[in-house]
């Protein structure tokens, strides 16, 4: 055996174990679930297959539409917004005022904090009667509101605190973009007579178009899949108007041993993200500029 041979065979004993657990935790979790989606399966008995029937149920299921509707507009707000609030974010950080790298630090802790333990603080600030919230706002004059308990403010609460919670992250990355952007872009147009608003967006934006594809495109695939911050605190309601799909998912599988209809709304779950991914990549030819 020759030294490239030899050097091959142990780099792929070394890359083994990884490719195993690939193929055994992920790939076959992947492919089960989506025979489970043809199946009738309660975990007691044997799985019967249904061909299409946990897909056409979809269509009679009270609850998915609700939670489909929750879960896009979820998508739709905290996505972008939260990239416009992270964005704002990063161009402070980035004048090189005093004490930056203490706030950037403090903004981006959230990010790397259980959301479990952050659902629990938020749970307490939104709190009806004790939150430090309704406190404040009865401070300066104004009602309480019932956050968490209100179908028509619960799921924006929900949404405020997933904004607060991700915007360090996305702002650690975008002022690495910021940082990236040409000094000499700025001279020159600052030479032409530009002021701060045209630097910023003929300069700034157009630059940062490859970082905000990227925070988009990763951003609407873990929107679609929020859960803990539903189930920790309004489980799924008031009146389902935080139910998200990924929740329905897990009340399916794991509360009414509804394995196959589970899988089903799983993959009609993947089946949106993936067409909207593919949607995001096609046009993003028209609007992301690279060096």
């Amino acid at each position: 055996m020759n030294m490239a041979r030899r050097e091959a065979l142990v780099a792929y004993l070394f890359i083994a174990p990884l490719i195993l657990g690939f193929l055994l935790w992920n790939i076959g979790p992947l492919v089960a679930s989506l025979g489970l989606s043809f199946t009738d399966y309660n975990l007691l008995e044997p799985p019967k297959f249904v061909l299409f029937q946990n897909y056409t149920a979809l269509l009679d299921d009270d609850v998915f539409p609700i939670a489909f509707k929750n879960t896009l507009i979820y998508a739709l707000v905290t996505v972008p917004l939260g990239l416009v609030v992270s964005l704002l974010l990063a161009m402070i950080m980035n004048q090189g005022v005093k004490g930056t790298a203490l706030f950037r630090t403090i903004f981006f802790i959230p990010s790397v904090c259980a959301v479990v333990a952050i659902a629990l603080v938020w749970q307490w600030i939104y709190d009806s009667d004790l939150g430090i919230l309704n406190y404040v706002l009865t401070q300066i004059g104004l009602p309480k509101f019932r956050w968490l308990q209100d179908k028509s403010l619960a799921l924006p609460a929900i949404m405020a605190m997933s904004i607060w919670q991700g915007a360090g992250y996305t702002m650690v990355i975008y002022l690495a973009g910021l940082q990236g952007v040409p000094a000499q872009l700025y001279e020159a147009a600052e030479i032409d007579g530009a002021g701060a608003w045209a630097r910023f967006r003929h300069v700034t934006l157009p630059m940062l178009t490859p970082t905000t594809f990227f925070l988009l495109v990763v951003g609407f695939i873990g929107a679609f899949q929020f859960f803990a911050e539903s189930y920790m605190m309004t489980r799924g309601g008031p009146s389902y108007s935080t139910m998200s799909l990924v929740y329905q998912i897990f009340l399916n599988g794991f509360s009414y041993f509804k394995m196959g209809f589970a899988s089903a709304i799983a993959w009609v779950l993947f089946a949106v993200v993936f067409v909207l991914t593919m949607i995001q990549l096609q046009y993003a030819r028209r609007w992301v500029h690279y060096e």
